[in-house]
């Protein structure tokens, strides 16, 4: 389980697949995986991944990608329609959330965003953990 409001995760998903769709090449593929992971704190958490194999991301740009308002030149250049608020809701909500995220890319090869949010262990009454 994970304690957060429902809107908030369909914001966070639907921007990152938006984005996917958005930056991929005609015909293009995205691919989406979700599993559970314990992160470097020990934390139980959900690992959501998104990857496209789009434009990707300027590499000098990166390191603005969540700031409100940034788009990276080549999307400019590419005059890809765009507000540059969808990776900062991002940022907020995961961060609102306990959770963190990153993301990866490479100009003309793609970009993969990972989402990790905390989960909360399933217990049956004898205190069994289940999935």
């Amino acid at each position: 389980l994970i304690f957060a409001d429902a809107i908030e995760l369909v914001r966070v998903v639907g921007n990152l697949l938006s984005n996917a769709i958005k930056f991929s090449i005609p015909g293009g593929k995205v691919v989406v995986t979700m599993q559970k992971s314990v992160n470097e704190l020990g934390v139980l958490v959900m690992d959501l991944s998104v990857e496209d194999f789009g434009i990707g991301i300027v590499k000098a740009d990166l390191k603005n990608v969540g700031s409100k308002f940034f788009r990276s030149t080549n999307a400019i250049g590419a005059a890809i329609p765009g507000s540059g608020l969808g990776l900062m809701i991002v940022n907020f909500i995961v961060g609102e959330l306990g959770g963190t995220w990153s993301i990866d890319s490479s100009e003309a090869e793609g970009t993969t965003t990972h989402v990790w949010l905390p989960l909360i262990e399933n217990k049956n009454r004898n205190g069994e953990t289940y999935d």
